[in-house]
């Protein structure tokens, strides 16, 4: 059963990973450029991406929903999924990203 969600989740998520990945990229970008601070000001930009991308998932591939709703999923508990994923993924790059650049400033010396 979980198996299967996942390969469904994988299925549904295919079609927004790219443009999901455009505002990850440049949700780092400002945080890269303006600093940890900043980190609260690309949440806006995250949320603009999912809703865009809902937008787009809605208008070119409604017709595949069925498919998953006769899997047995609604389409919101699947968005809800790839989305805390996404959010996730977005929370571990900020970590990473933190504990780099204080790795490197205190290795430098």
């Amino acid at each position: 059963m979980k198996q299967r969600l996942i390969t469904l989740l994988f299925q549904f998520y295919r079609p927004l990973l790219l443009w999901n990945m455009t505002f990850t990229i440049l949700g780092m970008i400002v945080i890269v450029n303006n600093g940890l601070a900043s980190t609260g000001n690309t949440l806006p930009l995250k949320v603009m991406g999912y809703v865009t991308a809902i937008g787009y998932q809605y208008y070119m591939s409604n017709k595949t929903y069925f498919y998953f709703r006769n899997a047995g999923y609604s389409i919101r508990q699947l968005y809800v999924y790839i989305f805390l994923a996404d959010m996730l993924f977005y929370i571990i790059l900020i970590i990473l990203y933190a504990l780099l650049t204080y790795g490197y400033t205190h290795l430098k010396g």
